[in-house]
């Protein structure tokens, strides 16, 4: 809603009473809002925010787009809006809340908005919103989480509609699925990437870890730090993190910081 009362307390902005929850966001929360309801061009995006790979495309449908179709709730709270951006706020001692930092916070962030102008980077899996081998736009259609509802210790993972996998947060694991597997990295306070490793049967001749474009549905268990798992466009299940358990059916029962195809004895 757009609507608030703004007299409660917790919105409360620098002594200055809130009146709409899309102020969160920061103090330009008017401005987006306006840009949203066309009344301002996108031109009107504020100069000084970190956040090009959205100016082009992040308004697209509206306030319609503004409507939530996925929220998690716990230390770290998300949500993932019908355009395809994801905001986060609360617990970020790990980079759960996407924004290259471990502060917490208590406004909404977008998560991976880091990059001040369009040639700020070349690499393409360091920009969750923008692809710029191709020069098109990405859009994030479904976010999943591995962690107990009340741990610190939690790890995002978020499927893009081009079929990307993108994970960041909590990695003691190894379960962002970025090739390392260290809690204090900030390759994981903000969305990357995910690798796999090369497919070489039923056709495939790959070599060496491949960035993850193959998927089209993402899980991530609930406790003890989690693992993910994310089904490919073959059919075939991959996972990564924490597999002490085999949970991924790989029989040394070693933790694992890229995902691994399911089902096989990993002696081959």
């Amino acid at each position: 809603s757009n609507k608030g009362a703004g007299n409660h307390s917790s919105w409360d902005y620098n002594s200055a009473t809130l009146h709409s929850p899309w102020q969160w966001v920061s103090i330009y929360g008017t401005v987006l809002m306006e840009i949203a309801l066309k009344t301002q061009a996108k031109s009107a995006f504020p100069d000084t925010w970190a956040m090009a790979d959205l100016k082009d495309h992040a308004f697209d449908d509206g306030v319609d787009g503004f409507k939530i179709v996925g929220v998690y709730t716990g230390y770290t709270q998300l949500v993932l809006f019908k355009n395809g951006i994801m905001m986060a706020n609360g617990y970020n001692g790990h980079g759960q809340v996407g924004d290259s930092s471990t502060s917490n916070r208590a406004a909404w962030r977008v998560v991976g908005h880091s990059f001040s102008t369009a040639s700020a980077s070349s690499n393409w899996y360091d920009r969750p919103y923008y692809d710029t081998r191709i020069n098109k736009k990405r859009k994030f259609v479904q976010v999943t989480n591995a962690c107990e509802l009340y741990e610190s210790a939690n790890t995002f993972h978020a499927l893009a509609d081009d079929k990307t996998l993108w994970g960041w947060g909590y990695n003691g694991y190894g379960q962002t699925g970025t090739n390392n597997s260290t809690t204090s990295n900030a390759a994981t306070y903000r969305p990357r990437c995910c690798v796999r490793q090369p497919k070489t049967t039923h056709g495939y001749s790959e070599s060496g870890v491949q960035y993850v474009e193959d998927a089209v549905y993402v899980k991530a268990t609930n406790g003890q730090y989690g693992t993910c798992i994310y089904l490919d466009a073959d059919g075939k299940l991959w996972g990564t993190g924490r597999n002490s358990y085999y949970q991924m059916q790989h029989a040394h029962g070693n933790n694992q910081s890229t995902f691994v195809p399911l089902g096989h004895s990993g002696s081959s």
